[in-house]
């Protein structure tokens, strides 16, 4: 049997500028999932990404890139 999604809230920018979430269910369980937009390349470092090891050829674009964030959400504090 397929779980039906619920979706909680439109999108929002509780996080501050530039990132953008929305939190849903599924079986009972809790979830979030975002797009951060990265400006430079020395912040997506600062995030712990070595985009060189798995790509040594990449060339960070002039606009930016965005990241995919998904995550459990914690019952009891309702936070990532």
């Amino acid at each position: 049997m397929v779980n039906a999604i619920s979706w909680r809230h439109p999108f929002n920018e509780a996080f501050g500028d530039g990132i953008v979430f929305r939190l849903f269910e599924t079986a009972g369980i809790a979830y979030a999932v975002g797009f951060e937009h990265i400006k430079t390349m020395h912040e997506l470092l600062t995030k712990g990404v070595d985009i060189y090891h798995a790509c040594p050829d990449f060339l960070f674009p002039v606009n930016g890139v965005w990241t995919v964030i998904f995550d459990r959400i914690d019952p009891l504090t309702q936070q990532l």
